[in-house]
């Protein structure tokens, strides 16, 4: 199931960067980054797309850890600065948890549940070039926010609060 799950994420987020990458064209402000971002304990890789002088879509790929996930952001900025931003995100996705079931004896079985999923929080954002403009164009964040994911299959509520960090190349 969650080999379905990730093709149609990776599918998903194809059409969200292209529309994203048409309607920030007509901006004329077109700015990418791609990398690294965490939301303890999921964990992926990250594409964003500013599609406006303050909002932003992001798309992570979680493929690490026991929790898995696709999801979408929007951002928006509420203060921008030559180098450094803070922002609000709204977060929807899908999330994946394998478990072993107890099948009688010395029998255990892997099983998968797959999860539609929300959060929101707060960050801040620095560019490395504020310390020296001879530094490539890397975006740190820091964020605060809470998740709410219940798997019930599996018994297990990941509804919580979330501490997320980031690293993105912006070009």
């Amino acid at each position: 199931m969650f080999k379905n799950f990730c093709l149609e994420g990776v599918v998903i987020s194809i059409l969200l960067l292209v529309s994203s990458v048409v309607f920030a064209q007509e901006e004329k402000e077109t700015k990418f980054g791609i990398g690294f971002q965490s939301s303890f304990p999921a964990y992926g890789i990250s594409g964003m797309v500013d599609v406006g002088s303050n909002i932003s879509v992001q798309g992570i790929l979680g493929a690490f850890g026991d929790l898995k996930t696709f999801a979408g952001r929007g951002i928006y900025r509420f203060r921008k600065e030559p180098y450094w931003n803070t922002y609000g995100y709204g977060m929807i996705g899908m999330w994946s948890y394998p478990w072993l079931e107890y099948k009688g004896g010395w029998t255990w079985e892997e099983e998968t549940e797959t999860t539609m999923g929300f959060g929101a929080g707060v960050g801040i954002d620095y560019n490395w070039q504020g310390w020296s403009p001879d530094l490539p164009p890397i975006w740190w964040n820091l964020e605060l926010g809470i998740g709410m994911v219940e798997f019930e299959d599996a018994d297990y509520n990941f509804s919580t609060i979330m501490f997320g960090v980031g690293v993105h190349y912006r070009f």
